[in-house]
């Protein structure tokens, strides 16, 4: 069972550093700018970029990406180009301890969900105090582990977050911890997935830790987008998610896998874009 926790991570850690690039049929086409925009925890810097819509000033809703295991906040700057191109705020950043190559601080043997948590409750108070940002409409938008720790985020501080965008979210991960370690002494102090270095916490965190008993306390307004080839995620865990909100729209793409390309590309774009505006 070692053995596929490590191949799950490795795929977590390559697909998630490789987005695709689409088109969207936006109804607008802003020009917006890039602004370097960081926010900082327990002495941590969290470094992440704004991409804003010119458009003669004002407030804008605004999604705050979070990247999956092992990306960066790169990793879903397409997302972000063709919102901004949309007349919507986008904030995307790294993970402290989120990936190697992150240009954010802190180590990835001291990361887990729950350390990213933290994280995202800095950016969301940063970008809250934002000129162009209208606080009421913030989204939350999170790709596989991003998912996860934007699922929970939402349901401890649901006043804050307007909707919820889950992408291929990775709920799978408390339960390959439970499947791959007998106790939580068998959890090694460290263990190397693919160049990503992890320490205990990692695993001991989500140790028989049910996500489903808590995401259903965000009461908004959920998105979520899963495929059905999804080798890294089952989409039954997305079901299951589905099953726990009390409005939760779920599109499930036939033949797609873990993250999404081309044709699914556009088509998520647009799905999200309509979740944000209407």
């Amino acid at each position: 069972m070692k053995g596929n926790i490590v191949f799950c991570l490795a795929v977590f850690l390559i697909l998630s550093c490789n987005s695709e690039r689409g088109s969207i049929a936006g109804v607008e086409n802003f020009s917006y700018e890039t602004l370097e925009l960081s926010a900082s925890r327990d002495g941590l810097n969290i470094y992440g970029q704004a991409l804003i819509p010119k458009s003669g000033g004002g407030k804008f809703k605004t999604i705050i990406i979070s990247h999956g295991f092992g990306g960066t906040y790169q990793s879903l700057i397409s997302f972000a180009r063709d919102f901004a191109s949309n007349g919507i705020a986008t904030y995307v950043f790294d993970f402290c301890g989120g990936s190697p190559r992150s240009s954010s601080d802190g180590k990835t043997f001291d990361m887990s969900v729950f350390t990213e948590q933290e994280d995202l409750n800095a950016v969301i108070d940063m970008i809250k105090r934002q000129d162009f940002v209208d606080d009421k409409n913030i989204f939350l938008f999170g790709h596989s582990q991003g998912g996860f720790v934007s699922a929970i985020t939402a349901a401890d501080r649901p006043a804050d977050i307007k909707g919820l965008i889950l992408y291929a979210p990775a709920f799978v991960i408390s339960s390959d911890s439970n499947r791959a370690y007998k106790t939580i002494d068998d959890i090694p102090e460290r263990s190397n997935m693919w160049g990503v270095e992890l320490g205990k916490v990692y695993w001991e965190s989500v140790y028989n830790y049910n996500v489903y008993d808590h995401i259903g306390a965000y009461t908004g307004n959920v998105l979520i987008l899963h495929g059905d080839q999804d080798n890294i995620v089952p989409v039954s865990f997305a079901q299951e998610a589905a099953k726990r909100y009390n409005s939760a729209g779920l599109s499930i793409y036939p033949g797609a896998g873990h993250m999404f390309s081309g044709a699914d590309f556009e088509k998520a774009a647009n799905e999200i874009i309509d979740f944000v505006t209407n």
